[in-house]
């Protein structure tokens, strides 16, 4: 069964519902899970979820692939781990910077790959927006719909039956969204 967990965006650590359920449908203890924090600005990104995910009592530590080039996505190391992951958690930030680090590589297919043979995704903000085939790349705010509100980009395609977006309310986009 495959699951993907589109979490909208900020996510709240003090009451932390939805990465409990992550980790129960990921193996629980046992839960070997992946960090990719490419999306996000901040370097502590994906130590931050390590951490996390740790607190709610994954046994093995979650790996945090902290790369930042396209070079480095095919190392032995980063394609190895998704082929034993059993989550995979997209951080948020912006959705641009994941698919010229990762779209047509190795590392994309492993991604793939290790989703359909039944690792949970998950992601926020960004991490939600790129899991479709077709993800909303830019926008402008705004209540109403109107000409170039939205603009698209290849995303990872985990599916290809729905597009994502978030921050609706918080950033007005409610018009870009129909």
């Amino acid at each position: 069964m495959t699951t993907l967990m589109a979490i909208g965006g900020a996510v709240d650590f003090e009451e932390p519902i939805i990465f409990k359920e992550f980790v129960k449908r990921a193996g629980g203890s046992k839960a070997r899970i992946i960090i990719l924090p490419q999306a996000s600005g901040l370097k502590s990104t994906g130590q931050e979820y390590v951490k996390a995910f740790q607190e709610l009592g994954v046994k093995t530590k979650p790996i945090s692939l902290e790369f930042r080039e396209r070079k480095l996505a095919d190392k032995k190391n980063h394609l190895d781990a998704l082929r034993r992951a059993t989550g995979i958690f997209i951080a948020g930030g912006t959705q641009m910077r994941i698919m010229p680090i990762i779209g047509g590589t190795n590392f994309e297919e492993e991604l793939l790959a290790a989703f359909r043979r039944g690792a949970v995704v998950a992601g926020t903000s960004a991490g939600t927006a790129v899991m479709s085939k077709v993800m909303i790349a830019y926008g402008k705010g705004g209540a109403t719909p109107r000409e170039g509100l939205a603009r698209f980009s290849p995303g990872l395609g985990f599916t290809d039956k729905i597009i994502f977006d978030q921050h609706f309310r918080q950033r007005d986009r409610l018009g870009r969204l129909a």
